[in-house]
């Protein structure tokens, strides 16, 4: 509709399809007519988008809360509100609708430079485009500008892992550190850094000679440490202790004081013990034996142990939690109870035979 203004000027104005009504002041019916003209065709091509100048940080928080936090885990919130927040700060305040795909490819090349692996700038990538897919089809932009947008290429991820002689010297090295037990489990077990930081002695049975794995621990922004079951069903597993590692924990709960939050082992502060917790003494235990390896490389190094050991990799995958990336293997050879067996009992043959534990 065009409309008499002061002035002697027109106002055109029509209804969007997001129920707000745009308008704009020309100096004549020509320019107005063109002008709504040019905007209806944008409506019917599917061109339209809000003229809401909401921020690309009020959209984040829209999108994790509408969309994103009634459909995933708890913890895959968490990581999309970390990466968000710390990968997005020159584009946080702009309006969503003036954000170009030169702006988003600036950002993988800020993290690219900063030293992230391609495998996080590839997930900030998945995860942004949801975020303006769905911006898309709330017309609050006019299109998908991650469709303009160059996917960050993979790379071979560049994996460190120790010899059995270098795993055996980086446990001894772990000794009087608060990482001592963790380490010992991780080495015997191949277990994940949130589940040995979530196990407790119930999840121990000295009897059975069996750690079980049914929980795994994180630490949430919203609602702090979190305790949940594993992310997947092959995650949930019973692992036979070698008779060291049995005998090492059995000295350990002797000494071993009651915590908050009943756990097998517990950060220096009285708090979980957590990823920057193991980070830093990691460096130290590095240090002392001249390796050079995140905690996370000790379960790596299990399982390259066990490969050269001609362990099956049914098997190994197996005692890591993995359901098996060849789906006939998965569907149709099943690992038994002996063979998990002799999987940690090659762990802790190979330790023992390159050094005295």
């Amino acid at each position: 509709s065009i409309f008499p203004h002061k002035g002697n000027k027109v106002r055109a104005t029509y209804y969007a399809p997001d129920g707000s009504r745009p308008s704009q002041v020309f100096e004549d019916e020509v320019a107005a007519d063109a002008w709504l003209t040019a905007e209806l065709a944008a409506i019917d091509r599917g061109d339209f988008s809000s003229k809401t100048k909401i921020t690309f940080r009020e959209w984040v928080s829209d999108w994790l809360t509408i969309y994103i936090e009634p459909n995933v885990r708890t913890r895959t919130v968490e990581e999309y509100h970390q990466i968000l927040r710390r990968h997005t700060g020159p584009i946080k305040q702009k309006p969503l609708s003036e954000i170009l795909p030169a702006d988003i490819q600036s950002l993988y090349a800020t993290m690219s430079r900063n030293g992230l692996e391609n495998s996080t700038i590839q997930r900030f990538h998945t995860i942004l485009h949801g975020l303006f897919k769905q911006a898309r089809a709330n017309n609050y932009i006019k299109r998908d500008i991650m469709s303009l947008v160059t996917r960050p290429k993979s790379k071979a991820p560049n994996i460190s892992f120790l010899t059995p002689e270098e795993l055996a010297l980086f446990i001894q090295s772990s000794e009087g550190t608060p990482l001592e037990i963790p380490v010992w489990i991780a080495a015997y077990t191949a277990m994940r850094p949130g589940e040995i930081s979530a196990l407790s002695w119930d999840d121990i049975d000295f009897k059975k000679k069996l750690i079980k794995v049914r929980k795994t621990i994180s630490l949430n922004i919203t609602s702090g440490w979190t305790i949940t079951p594993p992310k997947t069903a092959s995650s949930e597993r019973d692992i036979p202790m070698h008779p060291v590692l049995q005998a090492k924990l059995l000295a350990y709960k002797k000494e071993w004081r009651e915590n908050y939050w009943n756990l097998l082992v517990i950060g220096p502060h009285g708090r979980p013990l957590g990823s920057s917790t193991r980070s830093n003494w990691v460096k130290v235990i590095n240090e002392r034996a001249g390796t050079n390896i995140n905690f996370y490389g000790i379960r790596h190094s299990v399982a390259s142990l066990l490969a050269s050991s001609n362990v099956g990799g049914n098997d190994i995958a197996a005692l890591l939690g993995h359901s098996n990336s060849v789906i006939t293997m998965k569907r149709y050879i099943h690992p038994q109870k002996k063979a998990l067996s002799i999987t940690t009992e090659t762990v802790g043959n190979v330790l023992k035979n390159s050094s005295q534990l």
